[in-house]
């Protein structure tokens, strides 16, 4: 058995005696979920061999259950249940354990490649630079918290809790743009001087004014932002990303408008916004995501859930290829990807934390079994075996 494998089941044991801290089930939901999204461990066997590797497998794992897992002592239902899927879990562990060793032992396991190729990284963290309407620049994340600048009569602080946010003495006379960008593995909170909120994901920038003076709120953003707009009827927010406006009178709501994509999304949470583009007008609903693709508005139910992951500190990915995966991981991680040549055509399904390295959450990855995954610096190569 790797070590990998000894590690999940001794993240099963902690459960099953009650010690798995948050981040251990984090961890055994992410490698569970990962695997029963992608059991294809024995796809290359005969029927007959198949047949042959389950007798055998299911003895060897009935076996290992009873000589890895702690001995059951009266519990409640609850608990009795939780057992249950514990032992269907740990079956899950050495089936791959097994049937790895046993069945495909001209295959080295995908997990023991990564770890010996693909170097460690640090997960992202709260970093920007803001531009002000004079062309200086302020690296955020080696500011001193408090006052940062004055213009005309807004004030620009940095809390203690890390954001910036945007205030007025007196009536303001003098507007400026201001730019605030995330680089790669960067993520920004920022308060507009109207007090609506803005969050930016990782390789995303806003541009906005230091004070709202006119009729409208005018903004643009490029990247990823989640925007809690303050409510005011008398004056009518903006965003701009590209081709698209979205119009909002007072909601919550995320864009993702990544260069290089071919749409731009954006979903309601809370509230109602309107997309506008090419002379095409869309009203959302709350849990709906308007696609701009090219110059047609399409309008579709999604999972908030894990649309919003990145704001809470995750990852979510529902049978996402390697390519949606990796460009993730390459903006928070601060990585380049090359891809080479055709790409697997396996998906992943999981919940990762942000917080974790790159190197364990290239350990889970290894649910990419055809693919061979190699770095040099930050340069990481993928192509398929």
């Amino acid at each position: 058995m790797d070590d990998k494998n000894k590690h999940i089941l001794s993240l099963i044991e902690k459960f099953e005696q009650g010690r798995a801290s948050e981040e251990d089930m984090q961890e055994l939901d992410v490698w569970f979920r990962s695997h029963e999204a992608n059991t294809d461990l024995t796809d290359r066997l005969t029927p007959e061999q198949q047949e042959l590797a389950k007798s055998n497998l299911l003895k060897r794992i009935s076996n290992r259950i009873d000589s890895e897992l702690p001995k059951q002592t009266a519990l409640p239902q609850r608990k009795t249940v939780s057992s249950l899927w514990i032992k269907m879990a740990a079956a899950c562990v050495l089936l791959v354990c097994f049937g790895t060793y046993f069945l495909l032992d001209n295959r080295q396991p995908a997990q023991q490649e990564m770890a010996g190729r693909v170097a460690d990284f640090a997960p992202g963290s709260n970093k920007a630079v803001l531009t002000l309407g004079n062309g200086t620049q302020i690296v955020l994340d080696e500011a001193q918290n408090g006052e940062l600048a004055n213009e005309g009569n807004t004030i620009i602080r940095k809390t203690d809790e890390g954001k910036i946010v945007y205030g007025q003495n007196g009536e303001s006379q003098s507007v400026m743009s201001n730019t605030l960008a995330t680089p790669k593995g960067g993520t920004y909170h920022l308060i507009l001087a109207d007090g609506t909120a803005v969050w930016l994901n990782a390789s995303s920038s806003i541009t906005y004014p230091s004070a709202f003076t006119e009729n409208t709120r005018e903004i643009s953003i490029s990247g990823e932002a989640y925007l809690e707009v303050a409510h005011n009827p008398g004056k009518p927010f903006w965003v701009k990303t590209g081709a698209q406006t979205v119009e909002v009178l007072g909601t919550h709501f995320n864009i993702n408008a990544y260069g290089g994509q071919n749409a731009i999304k954006t979903t309601l949470l809370e509230g109602s916004v309107a997309i506008t583009s090419a002379g095409q007008r869309k009203l959302l609903k709350p849990g709906e995501q308007g696609l701009l693709d090219g110059n047609t508005i399409h309008i579709a139910k999604v999972d908030v859930r894990e649309v919003m992951a990145w704001k809470e500190g995750f990852f979510d990915f529902a049978d996402a290829d390697i390519q949606t995966v990796m460009q993730e991981f390459a903006r928070w991680y601060d990585l380049d990807i090359v891809f080479d040549g055709q790409q697997t055509k396996e998906t992943f399904t999981g919940r990762i934390p942000r917080s974790w390295t790159f190197a364990k959450v290239m350990d889970i990855m290894g649910t990419f079994k055809s693919t061979h995954i190699t770095a040099e610096g930050r340069r990481i190569m993928i192509k398929q075996k």
